[in-house]
C-alpha cells in the first residue's frame, strides 16, 4: 500500500469488507473482475490493490473508500462496512473493546485518532484515571478532558509512542527553546487546533449526524472481555456529555461563542 500510495487503514478495511462480502455471497466473482477473494488470497488482494490505486474496473468504486463504496452497493453488504459517518476508516484494530478510541475516532477531525492513543491516559496531565472503560458517561467526559494534549503533539511533530508523557516532552521543549510553557499552556494550543479543524469541517458541511459508527463499527461485541458492552446503547448522551465539556452546544455541537472567545479564536465565530 504505501508503494501505490494508498492509506493503510482504509485499504486494509476496504479489502476485509471485500472479502467477506464475498464469501457471504453479497459479492461475486464477476462483481469482482474474476478475482475470487476469499481470506487468504494474498495474490488476489495484491491484484484488488492495485486495481483500486489505478480505479481500474471495480477498483474505480472501492478507491472512493468503505463508506462510498458501501453504500452505492447498498443492500446486506452496506452493513458488513466498517467507517464512521464522516467517512473515514478506524485504525485496523477492533475499537468494540476499547471505547474511548472508538468514540475519539468518530468525533475526531483528522479522519484518525484526535485525543488518545493506545487507550487514553488522563493520570499522565493529573487528571483521575477512567474508572470504567465501559461506561457511556465517564468514556465522554474523560475523552473531552484529555482533549488537546494530543494535538500539541502533532503540531510540534513528534510521534505518541515515543513523547507518551506530556509534562517530560514539555520540559524538553522549554529546555531547547527556552520558553516556559506549562501543561495548561500545551491543552490551550490543542484546544485552538481542535476547535479550529471543527469549524473548519461546519464550515464544510458538517452535521452532528455525521457523528456516530456504521452499523457493523458499532455493533456489540459477541465475545471476549467487551462481550455484550453496547456503546450505542447511550450515543445520544454521550454526545451531548462530550460538547458540554467542550465548551460546545449540546443540541448541536457547534462552538459556543465564548467557547472561541475563550481560545482567543473569536474570528471564526461568524463562520458557525
Amino acid at each position: 500500500v504505501d508503494g501505490l500510495g494508498l492509506d493503510c487503514n482504509e485499504a486494509g478495511w476496504t479489502v476485509g469488507w471485500v472479502m467477506e462480502c464475498y464469501e457471504k455471497g453479497f459479492l461475486t466473482r464477476s462483481d469482482l473482475d474474476g478475482l475470487d477473494l476469499k481470506w487468504g488470497n494474498v495474490e488476489a488482494v495484491r491484484t484488488l490493490l492495485q486495481k483500486i490505486a489505478t480505479r481500474e474496473g471495480v477498483g474505480d468504486l472501492l478507491a472512493e473508500g468503505v463508506k462510498r463504496a458501501s453504500q452505492q452497493i447498498g443492500g446486506g453488504a452496506a452493513d458488513l462496512a466498517i467507517y464512521t459517518h464522516k467517512g473515514a476508516s478506524p485504525r485496523t484494530h477492533d475499537h468494540r473493546g476499547r471505547w474511548v478510541e472508538l468514540f475519539d475516532t468518530v468525533v475526531t477531525n483528522t479522519s484518525t485518532l484526535e485525543s488518545t492513543w493506545a487507550g487514553v491516559h488522563p493520570q499522565l496531565v493529573d487528571q483521575p484515571p477512567l474508572g470504567d472503560p465501559f461506561s457511556h458517561e465517564q468514556v465522554a467526559t474523560t475523552n473531552a478532558r484529555f482533549s488537546g494534549i494530543r494535538q500539541f503533539d502533532d503540531c510540534l511533530g513528534t510521534c505518541r509512542f515515543v513523547a507518551a508523557d506530556p509534562n517530560l516532552q514539555i520540559e524538553c521543549l522549554n529546555a531547547v527553546t527556552g520558553w516556559d510553557l506549562t501543561l495548561d499552556d500545551a491543552f490551550t494550543v490543542g484546544r485552538r487546533i481542535v476547535n479550529q479543524l471543527r469549524v473548519f469541517s461546519f464550515r464544510h458541511g458538517m452535521r452532528k449526524e455525521d457523528e456516530r459508527p456504521s452499523k457493523k463499527y458499532g455493533s456489540v461485541p459477541i465475545d471476549g472481555p467487551a462481550a455484550g458492552k453496547d456503546i450505542m446503547e447511550k450515543w445520544g448522551l454521550m454526545l451531548e456529555t462530550y460538547y458540554t465539556e467542550m465548551g460546545w452546544d449540546p443540541e448541536t455541537g457547534k462552538h459556543l461563542p465564548e467557547t472561541l472567545r475563550g481560545l482567543d479564536l473569536q474570528d471564526l465565530i461568524a463562520d458557525l
